[in-house]
């Protein structure tokens, strides 16, 4: 009898009246067999959808709303001679519905390279480095190329091994041809409950060497013997030891490999055993894809030349593109910022002393764009090694943007080095074509690039439209510089402001490192409301937030009342307010009076629609009420006033919200219509969460993300974005005593406690950092450091999108019915569907730059500037 009729004989039904698991009678396997588990289930709620077999368990998550039939397939290898089919549910007390429930024999076949080397899904080359990740997501379960069994009864949940004592996993590396010049093996112990896991590798699969114990809440890493290398296969192997309780991920596995080197990701098919039918197929991500850049028609000798989008990381090994352009362009309007990316490839031997400028000015028939509009960047990489999702691959990733020395770099053999080619086009800049020449020197040699640059014929202005709201942490900032003197932290802190107003991003505190907060006093005759008077010095405040929003085009400040912050209120005790309390008359009439002051100053500054009160960060339900009593007050008597907190509406939350904030994958709750209904303002945010399919702020994930996010802000009607740090470089969790260089360890570590036994999470790559610290941060001085932070492509597209956003804002202004307005459903069809290519959103940029043109045309008889600009908040009115 086949495997699948085995199946449908051996399935007998509920064993819960809600229909929550089903199981089967034994099915006999051929133990060390691949075999693809599938079904249709419906789901009947929100929760988590289980299938296994014993040992074997396979989650996917559901979320809210999620209850249409969905086709799952995972593959896994037989354990044991005789098992059950298990299917069920966890955390869904609806339970869930099944059809179509299929066991078949499957079989795997791999990427296939010139010379016998195979690569499976996980596993990739970069030059002479070879890197294993293994993701459990998708159809695969604990199945890999190198996967050569479990040890003892170890048992494997969706991403992770739960182990015991003996118990444990079995893998064998080896490329066909190739040997290991070093091998290091990292293990992470992800759930844990006592004892720990050692990692051993072995060239024989016999003598074994340990090379790492792993203990709970914890990672290590381990570097295999000199004694063992070079050796043509290398086996991990990683067991529990006497009292193991832990559950463990996968081994990560980089190494040095002998003979030429080159660039290849593998992906792994799985084929029906008896039909060849495909099952599935698990590849690496898009980071490895060679569809897209252009190769430049330039002569040179020992390097060769390409572009490529600013949106598109350039894997270091990857090929030149097959076509061809004739020179680097970047369109853009007055006022804009735009790049462009200038990519050098090495030959054979190493180009040494690599640098790129501009030749002169840029000319068009109209006049001159100055050489001084040109900024170019290197662009260096950071090794993912913790991949932040299943989207992600481990391996060498660009981000950091950073000066080039004047002696130049260096591009190692048959590697990429990008250049960023960034323009801001200045102000008053007449449209047309400016062209220019890019030039490329080495050491031995040099090249003239074509460079062209397209104005538009409107004006940006100063002041974006969309609002922004990023945190800054001026402490962390000061002691990675060193700058301890007033002096040197003022000057640090400028230099942050303008990297961040140089992107449209404004922290929340402009102010922050200048100024307290505005000072009061009560006076009233023998303690009597209806005499009680607030007299405020605003002067301070007023000036460093005037100066903040003023030099640095902000437009936003979050701030907090005196007297009713958010630890005012957390203890259930009632709030006392100048010896009044909380629920009395007495109280009532003089917070009317504070909050009434507050309001009017608000209003004469014209900042009600700039500031905002951040009260709480993320609630939980159960904290509702404490967010209910802070803030009534504050909506009752000052009622222009802003109200934010980071959470999705909620009707618990109506009367006292005015400015809501959700992640981006919970902006759609029931009450969002009445929200926006009664005028309610909304913003949304990214941090850890949410991750694939969404777009995200991560670094291994396509560099489209972030401007494709603002595209779906401007989709969603969302009037402001937020994200909770750009400069989390360290997290005291992992490094307790020192401080994390993030150009070495690319993690964003959590912030879970200090101590022993403490988790070490990462948060995902980038998540939090947008800017980085200068190298000389890490020189080992003691002299402040006072160079400007480095940007980040993300921050730089993040940037780029902003700057999109506007175009659709003064087009909205100047013809609010033209049917642009709506993004085009090739760049996003919904917040989990949307393009990782530039090309689409740059075809509709470009549409509606000729729309505003044409718009603005029409109007001229109407007096409007070319800047078409919003008012400017930064003014007092």
């Amino acid at each position: 009898m086949s495997a699948q009729a085995l199946i449908a004989a051996a399935l007998v039904g509920a064993l819960s009246g809600d229909g929550s698991s089903w199981i089967s009678r034994d099915v006999v396997f051929e133990r060390g067999s691949l075999y693809a588990l599938s079904y249709d289930a419906t789901p009947h709620g929100k929760g988590v959808l289980t299938g296994g077999t014993t040992g074997i368990n396979m989650d996917f998550t559901v979320s809210a709303g999620s209850t249409n039939e969905a086709r799952r397939v995972f593959v896994f290898p037989a354990f044991s001679a005789k098992a059950a089919v298990r299917l069920g549910t966890w955390s869904m007390p609806a339970g869930a519905s099944w059809r179509n429930v299929e066991l078949s024999p499957v079989k795997p076949s791999y990427k296939t390279l010139e010379g016998g080397i195979e690569l499976g899904a996980g596993e990739a080359v970069d030059g002479n480095v070879y890197r294993f990740k293994h993701r459990a997501f998708g159809i695969q379960g604990p199945h890999t190329r190198p996967f050569r069994g479990r040890i003892g009864s170890a048992n494997f949940n969706s991403t992770r091994w739960r182990l015991g004592p003996g118990k444990g996993y079995l893998y064998e590396f080896s490329l066909e041809g190739r040997s290991f010049e070093t091998f290091e093996v990292s293990v992470a112990a992800v759930h844990y409950t006592t004892g720990s896991v050692t990692v051993a590798v072995s060239r024989d699969g016999e003598k074994w060497h340990d090379v790492a114990k792993v203990a709970s809440r914890n990672e290590s890493a381990g570097i295999a013997p000199g004694e063992l290398l070079p050796a043509k296969r290398m086996f991990v192997r990683v067991t529990g030891d006497k009292v193991c309780g832990l559950q463990a991920g996968f081994p990560s596995v980089v190494a040095r490999i002998d003979g030429r080197p080159f660039r290849a990701a593998g992906f792994t098919r799985y084929c029906d055993a008896g039909s060849g039918k495909v099952v599935g197929e698990v590849a690496e991500p898009d980071y490895y894809d060679e569809s897209w850049g252009q190769a430049l028609d330039v002569k040179t000798k020992g390097f060769a030349l390409w572009t490529a989008e600013e949106e598109m990381r350039v894997a270091p090994w990857r090929n030149v593109p097959s076509a061809k352009t004739k020179g680097v362009a970047v369109v853009a309007a007055a006022n804009e910022a735009e790049a462009a990316q200038l990519v050098v490839k090495a030959g054979a031997n190493a180009v040494k002393g690599v640098r790129v400028s501009v030749s002169g000015d840029l000319v068009a028939a109209c006049g001159l764009l100055p050489a001084s509009a040109v900024d170019i960047r290197q662009v260096t990489y950071l090794d993912i090694r913790h991949v932040t999702d299943r989207t992600s691959s481990p391996g060498l990733w660009p981000e950091p943007l950073e000066p080039v020395p004047e002696s130049g770099i260096e591009v190692p053999p048959h590697e990429n080095r990008p250049f960023w080619v960034r323009v801001k086009v200045p102000k008053g800049t007449p449209a047309g074509t400016y062209r220019g020449t890019l030039v490329v020197r080495s050491a031995s040699e040099s090249a003239k690039v074509p460079f062209s640059v397209e104005v538009f014929g409107f004006e940006l202005p100063d002041v974006m439209t969309l609002k922004t709201s990023f945190g800054l942490w001026l402490g962390r900032v000061w002691n990675y510089h060193r700058a301890k003197s007033a002096g040197d932290r003022n000057a640090v802190r400028a230099a942050y402001l303008r990297a961040l107003s140089e992107s449209h991003v404004t922290p929340y505190h402009p102010e922050a490192g200048t100024a307290s907060y505005w000072r009061y006093s009560l006076e009233a005759e023998d303690g009597r409301e209806s005499d009680a008077v607030f007299k405020f010095d605003w002067a301070e405040w007023d000036a460093a937030i005037e100066k903040a929003l003023r030099e640095y085009n902000f437009n936003s400040f979050v701030f907090h009342i005196p007297g009713f912050t958010r630890t005012a209120f957390k203890d259930g005790k009632p709030h006392v307010f100048h010896g009044r309390v909380e629920g009395t008359p007495a109280y009532e009439t003089l917070v009317a009076k504070y909050m009434g002051a507050i309001e009017a100053h608000m209003k004469e500054k014209n900042w009600t629609d700039v500031g905002a009160i951040y009260w709480f960060d993320e609630p939980e339900e159960r904290q509702y009420p404490l967010i209910r009593r802070g803030l009534r007050a504050i909506r009752k008597y000052a009622p222009s006033l802003r109200c934010r907190i980071t959470e999705q509406p909620e009707a618990a939350l109506m009367d006292v919200v005015n400015l809501w904030c959700p992640v981006t994958k919970n902006l759609h709750s029931p009450a969002e219509a009445e929200c926006r209904a009664r005028g309610d303002e909304f913003w949304w945010y990214v941090c850890m969460q949410p991750r694939a399919p969404y777009a995200t702020e991560f670094i291994d994930h396509p560099g489209t993300d972030m401007r494709v996010w603002m595209w779906q802000t401007w989709q969603e009607k969302i009037k402001g974005i937020l994200v909770w740090e750009t400069t989390w470089w360290t997290s005291p969790s992992v490094y307790p005593d020192s401080l994390q260089n993030p150009y070495e360890d690319a993690a964003c570590w959590a912030h879970t406690g200090v101590g022993p036994g403490v988790l070490k999470y990462n948060w995902g790559n980038g998540d939090g950092r947008f800017l980085f610290p200068p190298r000389e941060c890490f020189d080992g001085g003691k002299r402040a450091v006072l160079a400007p932070p480095n940007s980040s492509m993300r921050l730089e597209i993040l940037r780029d999108g902003i700057e999109d956003y506007e175009y659709f804002a003064i087009l909205s202004r100047l013809d609010p019915g033209n049917g642009l307005l709506a993004v085009p459903s090739d760049v996003s069809k919904s917040l989990t569907d949307f393009t990782n290519r530039p090309e689409p959103i740059k075809r509709h940029r470009r549409a509606l730059a000729r729309a505003i043109e044409t718009a603005m045309k029409g109007a001229e008889a109407a007096s409007v500037p070319r800047q078409a600009s919003m008012p400017d908040v930064r003014r007092e009115p």
